[in-house]
């Protein structure tokens, strides 16, 4: 699904301390750790934070919640930075979306720039499967049609489904179109190592 692939970029310069995701096809789910990371931005964002915190000073809390916002923590870490030991100089890169990690740009000990690319992240729970209809078919078909696909891959299985979108743009050398289905890749396993269906 060309909807659903997220590139996970440095919100600011720093150094990737640990990584707990090193290798690609690695599965993860949203809000699992993917790496740890020092920003001496982030520290102090996250300074600036508890002092306002402490001091009960909505105005200049919220504005520093959105710092910190901006700097790529989540609601979740934010709530938990007032409890942060002043000598805890990491944190922690999270999981945007639950997937597969199709690309790790950075290792241990690495420096990035804001904007670094660190993980290529892909869902492929829905996949697409398109195919091409000449023009002299295209009246037999439409969205919502159910379909049935079968294919090498998956040896001796039936994937049922139906027509989620006819490209109405004609190809004009070959007078076809483009049909889109979407398809559940389901799998019954978790874990680093998980595989789907398709």
């Amino acid at each position: 699904d060309d909807s659903r692939p997220r590139i996970l970029s440095a919100y600011s310069k720093g150094r990737v301390e640990k990584l707990f995701v090193n290798f690609e096809g690695a599965e993860v789910e949203a809000g699992q750790p993917l790496a740890t990371f020092y920003s001496q931005d982030l520290l102090s964002a996250a300074r600036d934070y508890k002092l306002a915190a402490g001091q009960s000073n909505k105005v200049l809390l919220q504005a520093s919640a959105t710092r910190l916002q901006q700097l790529g923590l989540t609601p979740a870490q934010i709530a938990k930075v007032p409890a942060r030991a002043d000598d805890d100089l990491f944190f922690e890169i999270l999981a945007p979306i639950s997937g597969t990690v199709v690309k790790r740009h950075v290792y241990e000990g690495q420096y990035v720039e804001e904007g670094g690319q660190l993980f290529d992240i892909a869902d492929f729970s829905k996949m697409w499967f398109q195919f091409i209809a000449y023009e002299q078919d295209l009246p037999f078909l439409k969205v919502g049609q159910p379909v049935e696909i079968t294919t090498p891959s998956v040896p001796g299985k039936t994937i049922k489904s139906k027509i989620t979108f006819i490209n109405p743009n004609m190809d004009a050398m070959t007078r076809s179109a483009r049909v889109r289905v979407e398809v559940e890749n389901i799998t019954s396993e978790k874990g680093l190592h998980r595989g789907h269906e398709i």
